[in-house]
């Protein structure tokens, strides 16, 4: 049973009740691109609905193929299983910045909370190419990442639109969407016993920060510390991280590498408002 509630009111009111025949394994999450529906999202489909009457305005959607409802307020669950006959649930849901991707993982439902096993888990990527002009594209655009699944222990959120997460030898890597998996790069590796165990492994990662004037600083920077004035390689590193998606340079007066940097920048042609730029005095 789903249950809104109007928490504006002095008083919490009810809004809405629903029942349905099946336990899904379904999850809700906000619809990225419009502020009034909400996304049904369970292991085998995904469905968009009314926040205001929790009725369904969009086609089933099953993998590729698609099996309209007879009746747009009208809802089947379906129990989706392994193939040992093990329901399977939707465990997380997580979307980037911009809305156009969705991402979310299933694991059977075996009564106990998942701490540090990743046997039997599926990701699942939704997307949107419209930005918005069609909100029922999540629906119908709905792949399995298997390759993913298959070294991803924990996902830890997403920058921009690369996946950020711990493979099975725990290094922290990253992975372009929609690249092949032998792109994935590993940035460093986590000791064992530093992973968080009991907590939730989905991570809050801003790409940026808002400051008090008003402006936004992006949460992750590329530092030039100990780069030498004069160094060509201060200037071709700057640009290739300009190229990778870094959009904060971190220097200082005191490195003296400022001019290089500058000449990344020009060379890399982003403009300028594009870039945050930091320095010390």
């Amino acid at each position: 049973m789903d249950i809104i509630w109007d928490i504006k009111a002095k008083t919490k009111r009810e809004l809405v009740r629903k029942s349905w025949p099946l336990w899904s394994g379904r999850r809700w999450a906000a619809h990225p691109l419009d502020k009034t529906k909400l996304l049904w999202i369970d292991p085998g489909t995904t469905r968009i609905f009314e926040w205001s009457t929790l009725n369904c305005v969009s086609p089933e959607i099953s993998g590729t193929s698609q099996a309209l409802l007879s009746s747009p307020t009208r809802v089947r669950p379906q129990l989706h299983s392994t193939p040992s006959g093990t329901p399977e649930g939707i465990r997380w849901i997580s979307s980037t910045r911009n809305g156009r991707y969705i991402l979310c993982e299933t694991l059977p439902n075996t009564g106990h909370e998942r701490t540090t096993s990743a046997r039997g888990m599926k990701l699942t990527l939704l997307s949107s190419d419209s930005r918005g002009s069609d909100v029922s594209q999540y629906a119908s655009q709905r792949r399995p990442l298997d390759d993913i699944a298959a070294i991803l222990s924990r996902f830890l959120g997403f920058f921009n639109d690369r996946v950020l997460f711990l493979d099975r030898m725990f290094w922290v890597c990253s992975w372009e969407l929609n690249a092949p998996v032998k792109t994935v790069k590993k940035h460093f590796f986590l000791p064992r016993d530093w992973e968080w165990r009991g907590r939730d492994p989905l991570a809050a990662l801003p790409s940026t920060f808002h400051l008090n004037n008003g402006h936004e600083v992006p949460a992750v920077g590329f530092g030039t510390f100990q780069g030498d004035a004069g160094n060509s390689r201060v200037k071709d590193v700057a640009l290739a991280a300009l190229k990778q998606g870094y959009r904060h340079i971190d220097g200082a007066t005191a490195y003296g590498n400022e001019r290089d940097i500058g000449e990344a920048i020009k060379k890399s042609g982003i403009p300028r408002h594009e870039l945050f730029i930091t320095t010390k005095l």
